[in-house]
């Protein structure tokens, strides 16, 4: 049966992943029968048995392929090539599916995403002036399964998260391609209507999306964004909720991204480029900012602000200034801390105090997801637990027991009890309880003189444990990184460890894509079994090459630290001492005393200081609140205000 006469291809709609999958090999690999998913290549002979969910171990391999992201692949080969066997294999691939294959096989989210892949790449092929439409069997096939599918997704849709995201975003796609067509209409409003409840309730307030995901966010994001442009194309109408809960939402992922475009990956991630998303949320919203974030300050204004904060999440952003996107973006510091509960669903990794720091390329990251399958040896696990994140180990257990899925106990809480944000100074601090022991965990993060970090790491508990102060470094510090007494220097990066233990290197892995798995070193410092310990790391960014430095740690009864690093600034002339002191320890210039929780002074080697910064500033004789911050350089005094 006809179902459309004459039908050369759905209507356009936007398709937010065209530029992911212009890949002219990978089509001609799918010509030949050779399809590559998580990371494995497997050559099928003959028509594919698309029903046979057992074709690799991990089920994540038979879901990738299914999803028929290639087709984008065979439909921008065709339209480069004018090859009539990308066309060809595409026929073939599509109509054999929707055929042999019934409605409700395999899970809703696979359905959504065919659905996409298989409209975005028609019109692909229509945009060629080459495309002869497709035969009349052939296309009444492959609408007659798009409308079952689309039917059959909308009857079992996911109740929430970013499931229920991509699924509505795929019958808001379908409905518009028909529009048309009455009932497909009706699917596009009820779609739209929907996604705009979705937005609402899986975008958290400070606009993370409810997963705690770098990777989930910036994927619901991209549906977001794309069934807003889609909206736009097709006049449909938009609440005033629906931005300002997208425009929250492109604040994260604004702060989230690196100057490379990439993004750290927190929780179950890859380490993904959205700018192309960020850089339409730009337009759509009239985001001057973040068309200046997404083109590396070639287009917009800078934020108003360096640093964010997304506290329902727990997510806290330190970056040098703006302005580095232009004058020096392979210099421009970025580190994102985790101090907030473990997301929705099981997507969470049990990471709390971790870091990820970038400065020119990843110095310290996360290594990622790698896998969702629990064959031995376990690798869901390992990239999941405690010690595979840049964090304090205790007793080597994870801080919240582990399950493959969602959390079931023992579940850890994370607590930001610090911030400060000063000119020279960006401090972050929190603290970390599980049922799983008695210690507990606090860490300070300083971002000094918009150049390097120092991490202190406080560890109490009333029994002995033992605590791993660990650091996955990137890939290309895997047999290139050297450790001498507390000193560590690797590609672009020099630290410092002061702690209960020596520095070892031990095995790791990075995971820069599902199924893909690189070797990297990993920094340990453990101490032997101890009731309290205190760590403390310096992150030196070295980009131009190793470079001497120094550091010395001070720690007073009273638990006061005065922490001294030679060798940084400009020319790696400047001394530069911090001071910390929680209720305050006293300082001195010339016209004033007082008392400050924080104080950091640089000076030349040798030499008076040339600026001073202090923070939670209080009077030396009654310890009431003075200012927030003063800085002090050049003769000049700045204060700020409360």
């Amino acid at each position: 049966m006809t179902i459309f006469t004459g039908l050369r291809a759905p209507q356009p709609v936007y398709c937010a992943t065209e530029h992911l999958h212009r890949d002219i090999a990978l089509a001609r690999a799918v010509c030949e029968g050779r399809f590559t998913h998580a990371g494995v290549t497997i050559a099928i002979d003959g028509e594919p048995d698309w029903t046979y969910m057992d074709i690799h171990a991990d089920r994540e391999w038979w879901i990738e392929w299914t999803k028929f992201y290639y087709a984008l692949d065979l439909a921008h080969a065709y339209c480069a090539t004018d090859d009539r066997r990308f066309l060809d294999t595409w026929q073939r691939l599509l109509g054999g599916w929707a055929a042999d294959v019934p409605a409700d096989f395999g899970p809703t989210d696979a359905i959504g995403r065919r659905l996409q892949n298989w409209i975005y790449s028609w019109n692909a092929l229509a945009s060629s002036l080459a495309f002869p439409g497709l035969p009349r069997v052939v296309e009444d096939t492959i609408v007659g399964s798009m409308m079952r599918q689309a039917q059959y997704l909308r009857a079992h849709l996911t109740p929430e998260r970013n499931h229920r995201t991509l699924e509505l975003y795929a019958l808001l796609v379908v409905g518009l391609s028909f529009s048309t067509q009455e009932l497909f209409e009706e699917l596009a409003t009820f779609a739209w209507t929907e996604l705009q409840r979705n937005l609402l309730t899986d975008v958290r307030t400070d606009g993370v999306q409810r997963e705690h995901s770098t990777h989930y966010h910036m994927v619901a994001l991209r549906s977001f964004v794309a069934a807003r442009e889609n909206a736009r194309r097709f006049g449909l109408p938009l609440p005033p909720a629906y931005d300002e809960r997208l425009s929250a939402a492109v604040d994260f992922a604004m702060f989230c991204q690196r100057p490379d475009g990439t993004i750290p990956a927190v929780s179950d991630s890859d380490s993904g480029d959205y700018r192309e998303c960020l850089a339409l949320a730009a337009s759509l919203l009239g985001r001057s900012d973040v068309a200046y974030v997404a083109s590396n300050a070639a287009h917009g204004t800078p934020p108003p602000r360096d640093c964010a904060d997304f506290p329902v999440s727990g997510y806290y952003i330190q970056r040098s200034a703006w302005y580095d996107l232009i004058d020096r973006p392979q210099q421009h510091r970025h580190l994102i801390f985790d101090c907030g509960a473990i997301g929705d669903g099981g997507h969470g990794h049990y990471d709390l105090l971790s870091i990820d720091v970038w400065a020119g390329r990843p110095l310290i990251v996360d290594p990622g997801r790698y896998t969702y399958a629990e064959m031995e040896p376990n690798w869901r696990h390992w990239f999941k637990g405690t010690p595979a994140h840049n964090t304090v180990t205790i007793d080597g257990l994870d801080q919240t027991t582990y399950f493959c899925g969602k959390p079931k106990g023992n579940i850890a809480s994370g607590q930001l009890i610090t911030r400060i944000n000063a000119p020279r100074m960006q401090v972050l601090g929190g603290t970390v309880k599980t049922p799983r022991y008695d210690a507990r965990h606090t860490r300070h993060v300083f971002f000094l003189a918009q150049d390097y970090w120092v991490v202190i790491d406080r560890l109490e508990a009333a029994s002995l444990h033992t605590y791993d102060l660990r650091y996955h470094l990137a890939t290309d510090a895997w047999h290139h990184v050297e450790v001498h007494n507390s000193r560590v220097t690797a590609p672009g990066l020099g630290m410092a460890i002061v702690g209960p233990g020596t520095i070892a290197i031990e095995d790791g892995w990075v995971s820069p894509q599902y199924g893909v798995k690189h070797s990297a070193p990993v920094l340990s410092m453990q101490s032997a079994p101890q009731r309290d310990a205190l760590f403390v790391t310096l992150i030196v960014p070295q980009p131009d090459g190793p470079a001497p430095f120094e550091m010395r740690v001070d720690a007073a009864a009273d638990e006061t630290l005065s922490i001294t690093i030679s060798g940084v600034g400009a020319g790696h002339a400047s001394t530069d001492r911090l001071v910390w002191r929680p209720g305050g320890a006293p300082f001195a210039l010339p016209e004033m005393d007082g008392v400050a929780d924080i104080a950091w002074t640089r000076g030349r080697s040798g030499g008076e200081a040339t600026e001073f910064c202090a923070a939670r500033l209080r009077d030396a004789v009654d310890g009431h609140p003075v200012a927030p911050w003063l800085l002090a350089r050049g003769g000049e005094v700045m204060w700020g205000s409360y």
